[in-house]
């Protein structure tokens, strides 16, 4: 008689844990972040342009955090990333050479933002939104992909080529990542022409808001 009577309540729990597990599943499979297909315009992220004689550098730090979240459906900044879309144009007659080129930002007074790879930047994403249940095969993939996020510079650059990607820096600790910033100052280096040393072909632009 009692097993007879728990049967709605037994139902129920069945459909409770089964609901639950088909959450699970949903949560293992979807992406923890998105991978974004454009940097949104807000007039809050800071923007700058610089020339040389041979490329062109555009750079958009993401400062805004609304900004952020419509960007990864997740907000970099609370995992202390400042990410940073740049986009290189040559403007010269040659190829450039720029697998050794290299990128800084600072801060005021000197305070440097510590460049991080795509996957250690993804990763700290998921320390801090504490993604752990992500299924193996999906991550794996997943992270081939945002992988690719990151601008190539590996490969000669022809003329009149354009290579674009994100930048990911690490916000130092004497800053709150949800307080006021710094003026910022994005520096790259480390460019040659073919046959050449590396000198004379670096640029330095300052991102500032509304641009």
């Amino acid at each position: 008689m009692g097993s007879i009577l728990d049967r709605p309540m037994l139902q129920t729990w069945k459909r409770t844990a089964l609901l639950a597990s088909l959450m699970a599943v949903a949560a293992a499979c979807r992406p923890p972040v998105r991978i974004p297909t454009a940097i949104d315009g807000s007039s809050l992220n800071r923007s700058g342009r610089g020339d040389t004689l041979e490329f062109t550098l555009e750079a958009t730090a993401i400062t805004d955090e609304d900004s952020a979240y419509q960007t990864f459906d997740a907000n970099p900044i609370l995992a202390r990333l400042l990410v940073v879309k740049a986009k290189l144009r040559n403007r010269s007659t040659q190829s450039l050479v720029t697998r050794e080129a290299s990128w800084e930002l600072e801060g005021g007074s000197g305070l440097r933002f510590e460049q991080l790879s795509p996957m250690k930047a993804l990763d700290r994403l998921y320390s801090y939104y504490g993604v752990r249940t992500y299924a193996k095969h999906s991550r794996k993939a997943f992270r081939k992909r945002f992988d690719r996020l990151g601008i190539d510079l590996d490969e000669p650059f022809p003329p009149a080529g354009e290579r674009e990607g994100l930048l990911f820096f690490q916000i130092p600790e004497a800053l709150d990542p949800l307080g006021p910033l710094p003026p910022l100052r994005l520096r790259l280096s480390q460019i040659s022409l073919p046959g050449g040393p590396a000198r004379g072909l670096d640029v330095e632009i300052e991102l500032i808001g509304g641009v």
